[in-house]
């Protein structure tokens, strides 16, 4: 068995290999292929149409729905209830956040940061934008910057702190400071907030990890060879058995839609 083998990725669940789509689960297990064409949904429902039918799995080519077009956007809400609640809650309780965005000088050109009431958090006196990272550990908030002489990446705090130092190429998918995909002398690793390498230096790419707790949490990363494999966050390549693997085709969808009538 291989561990890089896929011609490329569609998304963090789904590797492309010849005319098949696999999908794939956090820890790395390929859990159903199919050749139909399909589209990744919310948490990870996939969206099959055959014909004026509409057919929705989960991640491992279980069936939980069948619908129409007209019909779809209500069978959806029930699917994913805790979305709309979300929406609502969003337009309801934005106001009673901080959030931050970038600000421009117009006159220097330069880049700082300010939050929702417009208070200057951090001046202008960066050449390139700012982006606030996902990390809210004891309301800690982080930036990615670039240094204005050296143009390398690294991480500083709200007081302007340096966090990680500015020493990456890139610095991808911050996912809580727990796991961090970052290009180091044009070879992407991992590394958490305190700049531990947790995935050495090897690859052209790393999808990065969704999950930000489990050692054995799995993504995908593309070679040298332009191939794509799956790695963990304890920097292990997964091999890749792709035998037995469940087939979903045309007459699978058919005959589910026969056992429905």
């Amino acid at each position: 068995m291989n561990s890089f083998i896929f011609d490329s990725i569609r998304d963090s669940e789904t590797a492309i290999l010849g005319d098949y789509y696999y999908f794939v689960n956090d820890n790395g297990l390929i859990t159903f292929k199919t050749k139909m064409p399909n589209e990744l949904l919310h948490y990870r429902y996939i969206k099959f149409v055959i014909g004026k039918t509409i057919y929705i799995t989960d991640l491992y080519g279980n069936f939980v729905l069948i619908s129409k077009e007209d019909k779809l956007e209500n069978d959806l809400k029930q699917l994913f209830p805790y979305e709309n609640e979300v929406k609502a809650s969003i337009v309801t309780e934005e106001n009673d956040y901080n959030f931050y965005e970038n600000s421009k000088d117009t006159k220097t050109g330069l880049y700082g940061v300010k939050d929702n009431r417009q208070n200057t958090i951090i001046p202008n006196k960066y050449k390139n934008p700012l982006y606030e990272l996902g990390v809210y550990d004891e309301n800690k908030v982080y930036f990615y910057a670039k240094d204005n002489e050296t143009n390398k990446c690294g991480v500083i705090d709200i007081n302007e702190n340096i966090i990680i130092p500015f020493m990456y190429d890139e610095i991808h998918w911050f996912n809580l400071g727990k796991s961090i995909p970052v290009s180091y002398n044009g070879k992407y690793g991992v590394i958490d907030i305190n700049n531990n390498v947790l995935v050495p230096f090897k690859y052209q790419w790393i999808m990065g990890f969704l999950d930000y707790d489990d050692p054995n949490i799995c993504c995908f990363a593309e070679n040298f060879d332009n191939k794509w494999g799956i790695i963990n966050r304890q920097g292990k390549e997964i091999e890749i058995d792709l035998e037995n693997v469940k087939e979903l085709d045309e007459s699978t969808f058919l005959d589910y839609k026969k056992e429905r009538k």
